[in-house]
């Protein structure tokens, strides 16, 4: 009577097991299927950035040129300070496009934190 009472337990654990294994493929399956959409909408923003980043440089260069044709006064200033922030946007733009795409490699080094902190300091 013993014997057949293991037999049963373990034909149990065996289904038990399939079970487990065919739950983990099934939730590998539907969270594949769950992502898909949050990787295209990535992906379709990366590549928003990059073409943006791009076609907003040449208008921002003929603006920027005009401006500078222009007699001195506060609005050629107030048109060459806007111009220089948005190209340091456009600039911060395509770096990101830049890291995105994966164009960047890391140069990692020890470094003294207390120096870099204490330059940091006097800079101000």
């Amino acid at each position: 009577m013993k014997h057949i009472v293991t037999v049963i337990f373990a034909a149990d654990d065996q289904s038990c097991l399939g079970v487990l294994v065919l739950m983990y493929f099934l939730s590998r399956f539907l969270i594949g299927k769950a992502v898909e959409p949050v990787e295209d909408t990535m992906k379709s923003q990366k590549e928003f950035i990059a073409s943006a980043s791009h076609e907003l440089k040449a208008p921002l260069a003929v603006i920027q040129a005009n401006a500078e044709t222009m007699e001195s006064g506060q609005k050629q200033k107030i048109i060459l300070d806007e111009c220089s922030r948005m190209s340091k946007l456009v600039q911060s733009m395509l770096a990101l496009a830049s890291s995105d795409a994966g164009n960047w490699k890391m140069d990692i080094r020890e470094t003294d934190v207390d120096c870099s902190c204490e330059n940091c300091f006097h800079n101000l």
